[in-house]
Parts: structure tokens; C-alpha cells; sequence
């Protein structure tokens, strides 16, 4: 891999762990707030999951440039979204791209 490739794959690894926190964050507000047991198995499962992701795109983002780059402000103003926001934003995500 050359120099610049590594470092747009840090770059890219270290955004992903952002990403996918976010998305743990949401699955996680969603699963206190669902009402059925498939629901909740199903976003249990997005929690794990994305924990996951989170890990090995850590590890990959340390393992190429030693550390995990700031987050991009989109990420940081999504966490810090109220719940609702959130929530919407999940909503919208899986009307937009579903899974099935």
C-alpha cells in the first residue's frame, strides 16, 4: 500500500469509528424505547454489532497512523442531538436505504 492509500485508510478507519459509535448510541436509545421482544432482540443485536465495528475500526485506525483521528463536527453534533433527533435521523436513514 503507498503512502497516500495508508493514509486516506486511517483517515477513513478513524471516521468509521465515529460512525459506527453513533450508530451504537442510536440502536441503544431505540432498544430502551421498543415495546416488543423481536425489536428489542433485533436492536441487542445492532448494539453488539456495531460495538464491533467500532473495535476493529479502532484497531485498524491505530494499527495505521498510531491513533484515531478526531471525528468529523457532523459526528460530534449527531451525539450530541436529543434522543428525538436521534431517533429521526435512524428513521430516516432506514426509509432511505433498507435492509430487505
Amino acid at each position: 500500500m503507498s503512502k497516500d492509500q495508508e493514509e486516506l485508510a486511517w483517515k477513513m478507519a478513524s471516521q468509521s469509528v465515529s460512525t459506527e459509535e453513533i450508530g451504537l448510541l442510536i440502536s441503544a436509545r431505540l432498544l430502551q424505547e421498543a415495546e416488543d421482544a423481536p425489536t428489542r432482540l433485533c436492536l441487542a443485536t445492532a448494539v453488539s454489532d456495531e460495538a464491533k465495528h467500532c473495535e476493529v475500526f479502532a484497531r485498524f485506525s491505530i494499527s495505521c497512523g498510531g491513533f484515531i483521528e478526531k471525528p468529523a463536527q457532523y459526528a460530534d453534533n449527531l451525539r450530541n442531538a436529543p434522543p428525538k433527533v436521534q431517533t429521526n435521523f435512524c428513521c430516516f436513514t432506514l426509509e432511505r436505504f433498507p435492509t430487505t
